[in-house]
């Protein structure tokens, strides 16, 4: 369906239907929760790491983590 709105040119998201297995199954509290104990454990092993490369990638798990 989405395609379809895409090609028309009518590509408005407010009037597509979302599926709910989409949503996730936690509350805002256990989202914030769970970033917050994850994301720094990664940028405190990027602060560390003296290769650029292996920190834009601790970096960007602390990013996804989320």
């Amino acid at each position: 369906m989405i395609g379809k709105k895409m090609l028309s040119g009518d590509f408005n998201l407010t009037k597509i239907s979302f599926p709910i297995k989409c949503m996730a199954p936690q509350s805002a509290l256990m989202t914030q929760t769970l970033f917050i104990t994850t994301f720094p454990v990664y940028l405190n092993r990027a602060s560390k790491t003296e290769d650029p490369v292996e920190r834009m990638k601790l970096f960007m798990t602390a990013a996804f983590s989320w």
